[in-house]
């Protein structure tokens, strides 16, 4: 077998399951996880954001010792066991009643541990793929490898949802902690498997910028920040569906079905349709339909209403998702790749933590339609500044094909 396609399986089956088991360590399964253990929900947007404050400031302080780093795929490999602390924190608490009034602090602690291992990782995934693989699919693979732990991510959650809605919700949780933990440790086993395919890397990777002169990082500050204030709201939907008892535990657990859902979806038809120098064009109208379906995603305060539009809005969010990280790739040198996607990461997830932050303070002053607009707002103007950018450069674009 190639070398390229082996790393290309390898790939897929290791991303397939550490995606899959970070559903259980993010998004609505620990917001959920939180809600249930006693936590409030101010208090568990108030944890969300600065576990993403906490990564972001991983991803700065790293960003020039990951420049140096040489053996890409073994720190990329390690740093996949980023969900170890805070799943074994979780499982903890799902097997001792007696310890749940500490659990607030706890989970605080070992959540900060495992974004600062996630931040180190965020920045050195990106470069992962130029040892790895060829450029010119690297949309084409990220598209493949989102449908695939798209389809164990739907299974995993209807396998969630049925269980937990016939079983006792902590009873329940034991055993799929347990299984995300050794799935978290079998895709960093398998990473450590790739062979470098690339021998001129090292030498370009020399080369150092300015990146406060660097023209890609200023013009895109603004629409990477809106990007993350934007996630950052749908990122607590299932906390702001609980406080406005919208949702409870096992609709929030179909909402992990339907967010797996829309990734699979829309990671089909970006693979149809993603074509360099056409990414812009993807990210605008996609923000487009996230400002559409998050203004309305709380009209009437419908429960049905509220998951229609979620899983629409998620699907184009999703969108936006595969499409920028394959802008970056187009317009970026990979001698800079790791200061810029630091940076770039380190404004969305700062976005993130600002939006997770306000959420439900803007909840409670505004309500619901307004905050949720506010993230469809943030995500049009990201669509707004990466197209314009991207028209700019389609020439740029172009001379790398």
């Amino acid at each position: 077998m190639k070398i390229k396609k082996r790393n290309e399986i390898l790939y897929y089956v290791s991303t397939t399951l550490y995606n899959t088991a970070l559903i259980v360590a993010s998004g609505a399964v620990l917001q959920t996880f939180m809600l249930e253990v006693g936590i409030n929900e101010n208090s568990v947007a108030q944890m969300i954001s600065i576990f993403q404050a906490v990564q972001s400031a991983a991803m700065i302080i790293f960003s020039g010792l990951l420049d140096k780093v040489q053996k890409v795929i073994r720190v990329t490999a390690f740093c996949m066991l980023n969900l170890l602390p805070l799943l074994i924190t979780m499982l903890f608490f799902s097997m001792f009643d007696g310890f749940k009034e500490s659990a607030n602090v706890t989970i605080l602690i070992m959540g900060c541990i495992s974004n600062i291992l996630l931040g180190i990782y965020n920045v050195i995934s990106y470069k992962l793929p130029y040892h790895i693989m060829r450029m010119d699919e690297y949309g084409k693979i990220s598209a493949c490898s989102g449908v695939l732990y798209g389809g164990t991510g739907i299974a995993a959650s209807i396998a969630m949802t049925y269980f937990l809605g016939k079983y006792e919700y902590f009873n329940t949780m034991k055993i799929i902690l347990f299984v995300s933990i050794c799935m978290t440790i079998i895709a960093c086993i398998i990473a450590l498997k790739y062979v470098k395919i690339s021998d001129n890397i090292s030498k370009k990777e020399k080369n150092k910028i300015n990146i406060f002169k660097y023209e890609p990082f200023l013009k895109l500050i603004i629409p990477n920040f809106t990007r993350g204030v934007g996630m950052g709201i749908i990122g607590v939907t299932v906390t702001i569906g609980y406080y406005f008892k919208i949702i409870d535990k096992l609709i929030g657990s179909y909402i992990v079905v339907i967010t797996n859902i829309a990734i699979i979806l829309s990671c089909l038809l970006y693979s149809r349709i993603a074509k360099r120098g056409r990414n812009g064009g993807i990210i605008i109208i996609s923000s487009i339909v996230v400002f559409v379906f998050t203004s309305l995603m709380m009209v009437g305060n419908s429960t049905r209403m509220f998951l229609i539009c979620y899983s629409i809005a998620y699907f184009a969010v999703y969108l936006i998702m595969l499409a920028v990280p394959v802008v970056v790739t187009e317009l970026i040198d990979y001698q800079v790749i790791g200061q810029y996607t630091a940076w770039r990461m380190m404004l969305f997830t700062v976005g993130v933590s600002v939006g997770g932050f306000l959420s439900i303070p803007m909840s409670e002053k505004f309500g619901g339609i307004v905050t949720f607009a506010c993230s469809g707002l943030m995500f049009l103007i990201t669509g707004i500044g990466y197209f314009t950018y991207e028209q700019k450069n389609k020439k740029c674009i172009r001379e790398r094909v």
